[in-house]
């Protein structure tokens, strides 16, 4: 039995591990970068091993640190699956965002650049990984 809880504990410390390497790089700390990075633009991310999360969400510009989540989908003119504004995303002073979703849902999050155009998205208190490998586009555009 002793043997069992030690195996856990150590799978698991294994795990948290590679969660806080993930959420590595460097740190958004102030509203202004969150602002900078996505205010007016598209951000793209497909599912990866560390994430099943898929955006293709458009942010308005903010007012006052908060703005309206647009999904892409297939485009303002699809007949059959048009853009729709699903909700809406708020900056704290420490760079945080929350997107609060029409449907329900609210969703804390602290981004870390990875370089290159990458960004991560990890829960609030930066120690697990929600959203891996994320790019950004300006304007309103679609991520294929």
């Amino acid at each position: 039995m002793k043997r069992f809880i030690l195996t856990g504990i150590v799978l698991l410390g294994g795990v948290t591990g590679e969660a806080l390497a993930i959420c590595a790089g460097t740190k958004f700390t102030a509203s202004s970068q969150t602002v900078t990075l996505l205010s007016g633009k598209t951000i793209c991310q497909r599912p990866t091993p560390a994430s099943d999360w898929e955006w293709q969400e458009y942010h308005t510009p903010t007012v006052a640190f908060v703005g309206n989540i647009i999904d892409y989908k297939k485009g303002p003119a699809d007949p059959v699956d048009p853009t729709k504004t699903v909700g809406t995303y708020s900056i704290n002073s420490r760079g945080g965002i929350t997107y609060t979703y029409t449907g329900g849902g609210s969703y804390a999050f602290t981004i870390f650049d990875q370089g290159s155009g990458v960004y991560n998205f990890c829960d609030a208190t930066g120690n697990t990984v929600q959203v891996s490998g994320a790019t950004v586009k300006p304007g309103q555009v679609s991520c294929n």
